[in-house]
């Protein structure tokens, strides 16, 4: 991997309300948009970054959100965080 390129891309959604939709489905949502803006194959992604969920709500935090969603892509990626 030394001094192998890296691509970074990052999408973000509409700001603004949705109280239709749970943390994870907005983060569902902002996969969806960022494979519409950059046509990538989830197979080509090696790393995935992601923010905790329901830190300041009354829930439990889910900070393995990283896992769950590469797991829906089905990937593997080298790094993956919350």
């Amino acid at each position: 991997m030394r001094n192998s390129p890296a691509i970074a891309a990052v999408t973000e959604i509409q700001p603004g309300r949705y109280p239709q939709n749970d943390e994870i489905q907005l983060h569902r949502q902002v996969l969806k948009e960022f494979f519409q803006e950059w046509k990538i194959d989830p197979k080509a992604i090696n790393g995935i970054f992601t923010a905790p969920t329901a830190l300041l709500g009354e829930k439990r935090p889910e900070v393995a959100v990283h896992e769950l969603l590469t797991e829906e892509l089905g990937i593997t990626p080298t790094v993956s965080e919350s």
